[in-house]
């Protein structure tokens, strides 16, 4: 991990409620694939991932007190 982001992750657990949102829109890409509509197949995919990516991003982990951490002891090092 770098220092940038004091420890925290890059991505979370995605809420299970933005599978109202990805889920259609995977769907409409499946089935623009089907109908040959590339163009709108490419958006429908598109834009479930980027509503996947963005809610996992958002539901990334809190840390409390980036400015400590502990060592293998369990001993707060400043």
């Amino acid at each position: 991990m770098s220092s940038e982001n004091n420890g925290r992750k890059a991505f979370g657990r995605p809420d299970p409620f933005c599978l109202f949102a990805v889920v259609p829109a995977f769907l409409a890409g499946i089935l623009m694939s089907a109908l040959g509509v590339w163009s709108l197949a490419g958006a429908g995919f598109a834009i479930a991932g980027l509503v996947l990516i963005f809610d996992s991003w958002v539901n990334r982990p809190v840390r409390r007190f980036p400015w400590r951490r502990r060592d293998g002891t369990g001993q707060v090092v400043l």
